[in-house]
């Protein structure tokens, strides 16, 4: 009876010592791609298709990623080990039916190349522990205008002579550009996926949309034109906490 129990102990122990090792192997091999990853650069072919703020986050088959603040997909991943090939399933988005990534990683580097539609894909990325800030969560809030410039001259008193020009750029993909204390323009905001591009389109149709060139300096928000009828025309803002009055 006795040596039956031990021969059921060292079984039982057995098991287990099998189960941490599965465990352990598992955690090892998607420890080899887990974490938080920046894009930091993508080449298709020759051409510099980096994105902005760009993020994958990836734990133990899980994926998600987005840009800035914002998640916008979400699913699993592949992980094979021996090949060092990742390959992606993304539930809210068109299946990828491209081949998986070869990957290399040195220390918080990593790099996935691959075929798609016979270009060669790049994508460099390194590890960070916090999510990216994009243009497009910088630029919410309420600005209040400080001056505008035409090929740098300043324009400020004729653009804002009753000094009393604010925008305010919603969460939602609204903003509202108070021209002056009668007057507004309200309509929907876009940020280029692949450079600090923003574009405003009223919701009057009469209005040509415009898109703008976007930096920050501290708290300050400029607003540099590249369409056609705001070119040379730079515009500089102040974060603001209260409504003008």
């Amino acid at each position: 009876p006795h040596l039956k129990n031990v021969c059921m102990i060292k079984s039982n122990v057995s098991i287990a010592v099998v189960v941490i090792g599965l465990m352990l192997q598992t955690s090892v091999t998607f420890g080899q791609v887990n974490g938080l990853w920046l894009v930091k650069k993508v080449m298709v072919g020759d051409k510099d298709r980096t994105p902005v703020a760009r993020w994958f986050r990836l734990k133990n088959g899980i994926q998600t990623s987005g840009n800035g603040w914002q998640q916008h997909s979400y699913g699993t991943y592949l992980w094979d080990r021996k090949k060092s090939t990742l390959s992606f399933t993304t539930e809210n988005e068109p299946a990828d039916g491209a081949e998986p990534f070869r990957v290399t990683r040195k220390n918080n580097k990593m790099t996935w190349n691959r075929l798609e539609e016979g270009e060669r894909i790049v994508v460099d990325l390194e590890e960070t522990s916090d999510l990216p800030q994009s243009p497009a969560d910088k630029i919410k809030g309420l600005w209040n205008l400080e001056s505008a410039k035409r090929v740098n001259k300043d324009i400020t008193l004729q653009y804002d002579p009753e000094g009393k020009q604010y925008i305010f750029i919603r969460w939602d993909r609204i903003y509202v550009n108070q021209i002056s204390p009668n007057e507004s323009v309200t309509g929907y905001w876009f940020i280029n996926a692949h450079e600090p591009k923003l574009k405003f389109i009223s919701k009057n149709a009469a209005d040509n949309p415009l898109e703008w060139l976007v930096s920050f300096d501290k708290d300050k928000m400029i607003l540099s034109g590249v369409s056609e009828n705001n070119k040379d025309l730079t515009l500089v803002y102040k974060g603001i906490k209260n409504f003008p009055k």
